[in-house]
């Protein structure tokens, strides 16, 4: 099998890739399809500013699970992993938020360097936020990650156009995590 380009089925009617990557557009309807329509840059989290209750707090609840973990459960090793996964969190919390570039077009969503296909989700969902707001993309494989694109509220109502044109519109409610971290100030 030659690995020059993408390999079509055999009929000549219909030129259809069977395997390796996407074909180039054959049609002017499908370059108009690739063409952006969107083009954005937006931050991939809030700066949160945490006081210096949110540190005590956080710094009670190290010291208190370091302590279960001693005693409750008698495993130094995992006691002394708390106090680790404790400073990487803090680390991550202390990162300032990158500005991500995001393209969108009518056949995909290009996240920095990262192309997604429509194809490759099932549905979306918005969320709307006084902070941030982002457009989260649900795949249809049972155990891939959901892609979440942040954009900024004047261009929302154009990228929920254009995304609703190739995807149906889903309600999502957040989940035990979403809200624990949305309570922390983690995001």
């Amino acid at each position: 099998m030659d690995k020059e380009g993408p390999v079509y089925s055999q009929s000549e009617e219909v030129r259809v890739p069977t395997t390796g990557e996407p074909a180039t557009a054959t049609s002017a309807f499908e370059v108009k399809a690739s063409e952006p329509i969107l083009i954005w840059q937006e931050r991939e989290k809030t700066d949160t500013n945490r006081d210096q209750r949110w540190y005590v707090l956080f710094s009670i609840v190290v010291v208190f699970l370091f302590i279960v973990s001693i005693w409750l459960f008698k495993s130094f090793t995992f006691a002394l992993l708390i106090p680790v996964m404790a400073a990487a969190l803090l680390i991550s919390l202390r990162r300032p938020a990158v500005a991500i570039n995001y393209t969108a077009s009518y056949t995909n969503i290009t996240i920095g360097s990262q192309s997604y296909f429509y194809t490759s989700f099932k549905s979306f969902s918005v969320t709307i936020n006084p902070n941030q707001n982002w457009l989260t993309l649900i795949p249809r494989k049972r155990f891939a990650i959901p892609v979440v694109v942040y954009f900024p509220e004047d261009i929302g109502e154009q990228l929920v156009d254009v995304v609703a044109s190739q995807l149906p519109m889903s309600q999502h409610k957040p989940d035990l995590l979403e809200k624990i971290i949305a309570y922390l100030r983690l995001q």
